[in-house]
């Protein structure tokens, strides 16, 4: 297996404000929702003092099991979790535009039975700069047990790793079908459920709230759920944080600084999945990597089709011309791919990518709220955490929960893969002999949209916020 990572090598490099390296107690994957919300409804029910709930977007109308009949809403688990325990508070925010990006209007600004109660706070984050969204999707219950990755806690999200063309159970609150979606999120303990806590209680009072939290008493350990099922074990991790700079307040660019670093540190394999892949630095560093002699693969999964949205539309075109620099999706060493899947008597359907995760050799990874675009390094409010190997141990459960990923789009078993792993000797071999069996992943074959820019890249995916006077408070106080 390969050396670790140099974790106080990556860090020290790190310009400007460096992450927040903690410990973590136990740390679990969960790959797509349906795993994530199972066991956030296990753990919710270990709830003593405090739930916060920070997302892009938030439904009360959906089910973590939707599998159950007699499963409530989530408003309604909430509801009765309060109702049930004296000492409880549920504390959500969300983006305050994320209900109408979501294309739900004004539902969720409206008064709803199940939050009308003393110790359920619902408020709206309007308190960022102009253009941004609020885009961290982070759950923490009491300080002992933490949610963060892609997985927001709204409607079209639950998906199960199968992925079918149609599943009955694949809908909204209000009935409505969608097609199948893959995500991510990353579990924690120990000190790094604290730092998410932190961040959470950071955000709420940003938001202009109070944090109401019991001080002195907050439970910093709890148990750990039976059904959470533990990948590592005391282990380091870093949280890197995005947030746009307001006025004099200086803004953060942790999270693209790591990413970049974690892309210099890798030294047989980089496998990424991202909804986007429209960032000109993250291209630039993975251009590097592949004119090395003797680089990394580098494997990428993302989302091929546009979902009809202008931002969309940008960030589909931005990638096209980045793949065309790159030399195409086919390099010796790449492979840009999206997912398709079928099933008996169905026909092909795209599987939507909408996790955000690197995993780097055996060595590190990365779950988080970031894309690889514009927006995610220096507007949005984004979260990343990043756990890093530090014996044999991890390096395996790292692997693991790489191959697992590859087998889960592959459509084959870990067994098979790690076969053909040890066969092909590398990650873009191994992509390419099942993919030629199976025709789940495909490269992008065409690229037919013009090499320019399109009107409307900087306006829909910027770099950092909207400042007609920035180059002047740049210059004076040091840079954004």
């Amino acid at each position: 297996m390969n050396k670790s990572v140099a974790i106080p090598q990556i860090l020290e490099r790190l310009d400007g404000r460096r992450p927040r390296l903690e410990r973590a107690d136990q740390v679990a994957f969960l790959v797509d929702a349906a795993a994530y919300f199972d066991a956030l409804r296990t753990s919710l029910l270990t709830a003593r003092r405090i739930v916060w709930i920070i997302g892009w977007d938030f439904d009360p109308g959906i089910k973590l099991r939707p599998d159950l009949e007699a499963e409530p809403t989530l408003g309604t688990v909430l509801r009765r979790l309060v109702e049930q325990n004296e000492e409880l508070h549920v504390k959500i925010l969300i983006w305050a535009m994320g209900p109408i990006y979501s294309s739900r209007s004004g539902e969720l600004y409206v008064h709803h039975p199940w939050a009308d109660h003393p110790r359920i706070s619902l408020k709206f984050d309007i308190r960022h700069p102009l253009r941004a969204s609020h885009h961290q999707k982070i759950v923490v219950i009491d300080r002992s047990i933490a949610f963060s990755g892609g997985i927001d806690l709204t409607a079209g999200r639950w998906d199960t790793s199968e992925h079918h063309v149609t599943a009955d159970l694949r809908r909204t609150p209000g009935g409505e079908r969608y097609g199948p979606v893959h995500d991510v999120q990353i579990a924690v303990s120990g000190g790094a459920a604290r730092a998410l806590a932190e961040i959470a209680e950071s955000r709420w009072v940003a938001a202009g709230e109070n944090s109401g939290e019991a001080p002195a008493d907050t439970i910093d350990r709890g148990t750990w759920p039976k059904q959470l099922p533990v990948a590592l074990v005391d282990c380091k991790v870093a949280i890197a944080r995005t947030q746009g700079g307001i006025l004099l307040r200086r803004g953060r660019r942790e999270a693209v600084r790591l990413t970049l670093q974690l892309i210099r540190s890798a030294r047989k394999s980089l496998y990424i999945e991202t909804q986007y892949l429209a960032s000109w630095r993250v291209a630039r560093a993975i251009k590097d990597r592949l004119d090395e002699p003797f680089g990394p693969d580098v494997v990428i999964l993302v989302t091929k089709s546009s979902r009809g949205i202008v931002e969309q539309y940008v960030m589909a075109h931005q990638r096209n011309r980045i793949l065309r620099w790159l030399g195409g999706a086919n390099g010796p060493r790449l492979r840009v791919v999206y997912r398709m899947k079928s099933d008996d008597g169905n026909a092909n359907k795209e599987v939507l990518v909408h996790s955000k995760v690197i995993v780097v050799d055996d060595n590190a990874v990365r779950i988080g709220s970031s894309n690889l675009n514009n927006r995610s390094e220096g507007l949005d409010t984004e979260c990343d955490v990043v756990v890093f190997a530090e014996n044999d141990e991890h390096r395996r459960a790292i692997a693991a929960f790489r191959d697992g990923l590859l087998a889960e789009h592959l459509e084959t078993d870990r067994v098979e893969l790690g076969q053909a792993l040890r066969e092909c000797k590398t990650l873009v071999g191994t992509v390419d002999h099942f993919a030629a069996i199976t025709g789940s992943l495909r490269t992008y074959d065409e690229l037919n949209d013009g090499g320019a820019p399109i009107l409307g890249t900087k306006l829909f995916d910027p770099s950092r916020p909207f400042r007609p006077f920035g180059w002047l408070l740049r210059r004076i106080f040091g840079k954004n």
